[in-house]
């Protein structure tokens, strides 16, 4: 999944630009084109934002280029940025140049004359350097995003996955289980990667599959080491297990595949426990994306979640038990 962060500029730094920018200089067009698709090539290419080298020929200065200031010392364009309505964009630093806190003064350049107190600026989530630098800059994450892209190759931030923590975070605080909440820096859109992240066994993690049973979606809930069986969950529902498939598991369930969740579900989609998850003391349910978990106990996640109540519906995890099912 591609991911950016979107930042907000909320503390105000003490320190003031010792750089002075001009506006776009059409001479350096050429090194302007060079330098920007060989800064941005990177990001672009990890996000499969394509074409990954984005100046394709001189058509991208026909329009555009009044946003944009350039760093120029001695004839040499050393680097540049663009000041977009309320977003600070395309901050670059020609390689020969990076190292010697260019990036910061060019940043600071553009907080002092930005022609607005509400500024932001996007960044690609893996870019930690650049993290770094605009958190100490002032600037906070208020947006975790999914990127797309249109036909033409531009950025389009398509989901704020903050909005699903936030209502989430609503749901368990309104059932007194909102202190349970950790967010995680790395994904645990897996069983495996949970674990990871948690620092518990793969079976402690309390995985959430949407189903399709005559013709509308159920939620199950089960251990991390439970698989479905056929005979148990036919017992159950009256039908063969018929997972949602990916691509429509959002339109369904309000999630996205990888963050399913068994709290704050849309009214009418019912949700079951399997007892597979009461042999342990706590189990780890996502908590609405893919970076957010939730420690509950099997009693509190029934509680947590509003389920219709417990089911047995998965196989596998018998042998392994280590406490009695009751």
């Amino acid at each position: 999944m591609r991911l950016a962060y979107e930042m907000e500029y909320k503390h105000p730094a003490n320190e003031k630009p010792d750089i002075e920018m001009t506006p776009y200089i059409e001479e350096y067009q050429n090194e302007y084109k060079t330098l920007y698709n060989k800064c941005f090539h990177e990001m672009r290419e990890a996000l499969d934002i394509r074409p990954y080298d984005y100046i394709q020929d001189d058509s991208y200065f026909d329009s555009g280029m009044d946003v944009v200031y350039m760093f120029v010392e001695e004839g040499v364009l050393i680097g540049a940025v663009s000041l977009e309505d309320n977003e600070v964009n395309n901050i670059f630093v020609n390689p020969l140049y990076q190292g010697f806190g260019y990036g910061r003064k060019i940043l600071l350049w553009a907080l002092e004359n930005i022609q607005t107190e509400w500024v932001i600026i996007h960044v690609s989530a893996w870019n930690e350097k650049a993290v770094n630098l605009y958190r100490s800059a002032g600037f906070e994450i208020t947006k975790t995003i999914i990127v797309d892209q249109d036909e033409f190759g531009r950025k389009e931030y398509s989901k704020d996955l903050n909005m699903i923590n936030e209502m989430v975070k609503n749901w368990l605080d309104e059932r007194g289980f909102g202190d349970r909440i950790t967010e995680h820096t790395e994904t645990i859109d897996t069983v495996e990667h949970a674990a990871m992240q948690i620092g518990c066994t793969e079976a402690e993690i309390a995985k959430t599959l949407s189903f399709t049973v005559e013709e509308k979606p159920v939620i199950i809930v089960m251990a991390g080491d439970g698989r479905v069986n056929s005979s148990k969950f036919k017992a159950q529902f009256h039908t063969k297990p018929s997972m949602i498939p990916r691509d429509k598991v959002e339109e369904l369930t309000g999630f996205l595949p990888g963050g399913v969740c068994p709290f704050g579900v849309p009214e009418g989609i019912p949700i079951w426990l399997d007892v597979s998850m009461k042999r342990f003391d706590y189990i780890h349910p996502a908590g609405g994306n893919e970076f957010v978990s939730v420690k509950l106990t099997p009693d509190e996640l029934e509680k947590a979640s509003g389920a219709i109540g417990w089911c047995d519906v998965c196989k596998g995890w018998e042998d392994d038990c280590e406490k009695v099912v009751r």
